[in-house]
């Protein structure tokens, strides 16, 4: 049996790969229901989403994935958009902004 925890840290993980994977110019294949991941493989052109275990539906991954590699500019978009998403200096200005919105809301 999986713990709350356990899948605390399985969320974790996926984006934290994901960002390293993109950051090396190869494209990422997932599925649904982690975080905002589908939105930004579909978003940047940036690898595949699985429907589903069928093979039918893996095989459809596949030939997704073989048309996307045939794409010669998918190794600067991969790193282009981990550069956008997953960058310190992305998180960094998100954090900053939070954290003015938050000091800017109490002084109200």
């Amino acid at each position: 049996m999986v713990s709350f925890f356990d899948m605390l840290s399985y969320l974790g993980s996926s984006p934290t790969r994901m960002g390293e994977i993109l950051g090396s110019g190869l494209p990422v294949v997932a599925n649904e229901g982690v975080g905002d991941v589908a939105q930004i493989i579909r978003s940047h052109k940036v690898g595949v989403i699985v429907d589903g275990p069928k093979p039918e539906q893996m095989m459809k991954a596949l030939r997704e994935l073989d048309d996307l590699l045939n794409d010669s500019d998918l190794p600067s978009r991969c790193r282009r958009a981990a550069e956008e998403i997953f960058s310190l200096h992305t998180g960094t200005k998100a954090y900053h902004k939070l954290y003015d919105d938050i000091l800017s809301a109490k002084q109200r």
